[in-house]
């Protein structure tokens, strides 16, 4: 997953090649602002397709889609953008979204860092906003 600027797209699939490694672009069927964290679920002891998630901070939201290997290349199938929750004004409370994993079918954990500017309690001078309730914690969402 490359998180943000590359040319070549914002997942790469990486092959084995004698002894080397050789990379291919994975095409996502969205555009989000960057790329934060990626997790894969499968079902089943070798599965040809796979459920793909792509979290974006920037963007606050996850994609979650199909990937599969066919044709001798991965592709990634529509999918869909979940954006995560926002506050009552519509403003960003994930604004620190680093990672996701499944933790079933329909079940993921996501996972924030530190807030740049607060700690999670706030600072003295400032109160504490619904982004830095969301900060430095693990977060599970159910679709």
């Amino acid at each position: 997953l490359c998180e943000d600027g590359c040319k070549a797209g914002p997942l790469l699939a990486l092959t084995e090649d004698d002894g080397g490694w050789s990379a291919a672009s994975v095409p996502l069927p969205v555009e989000l602002k960057d790329y934060a964290g990626l997790a894969l679920h499968s079902e089943g002891a070798c599965p040809s397709t796979y459920t793909l998630a792509v979290l974006s901070q920037k963007s606050a939201a996850l994609w979650i889609g199909a990937l599969s290997f066919a044709e001798g290349r991965w592709q990634a199938g529509e999918g869909e953008v979940l954006p995560l929750p926002r506050d009552a004004d519509g403003r960003k409370i994930y604004t620190t979204a680093e990672g996701v994993a499944f933790l079933s079918a329909d079940r993921l954990a996501v996972v924030t860092d530190a807030e740049d500017d607060q700690p999670p309690c706030g600072r003295a001078d400032r109160p504490p906003t619904d982004a830095t309730h969301a900060d430095q914690s693990v977060h599970i969402f159910e679709r």
